[in-house]
């Protein structure tokens, strides 16, 4: 939704292999069903596809990163995009403040 599906939209069109992350399966799956059939309509051999994790759960992070690096030949760009808004206080399952952990996860 709004700066990562905006960012991904362009990349995937120009020709790019695009992966989200992100927790929310159901706006993941929409996305990257969305963009896909888009590109379909433009003839681009870009791809969209989801991953789910939870970016506030740090071995669920490294388990993804070790996932992708698996099956990816490479990644020549990672944009990091990611925040929790108004949340209120609290920790994450690495007894990380919510905010931050997610934030630098991504940096």
């Amino acid at each position: 939704a709004g700066i990562g599906y905006y960012t991904a939209l362009p990349l995937a069109r120009a020709g790019a292999t695009v992966v989200i992350l992100s927790a929310n399966e159901e706006k993941g799956k929409t996305t990257e069903a969305e963009i896909n059939k888009e590109l379909k309509g433009l003839d681009s051999y870009g791809s969209v596809t989801w991953e789910g994790v939870d970016l506030g759960d740090l071995k669920a992070v490294d388990a993804v990163a070790k996932k992708l690096a698996g099956e990816l030949e490479r990644l020549d760009i990672f944009i990091a995009n990611a925040g929790i808004g108004q949340a209120p206080h609290g920790l994450t399952a690495d007894g990380l403040e919510r905010h931050f952990e997610v934030c630098t996860t991504c940096v």
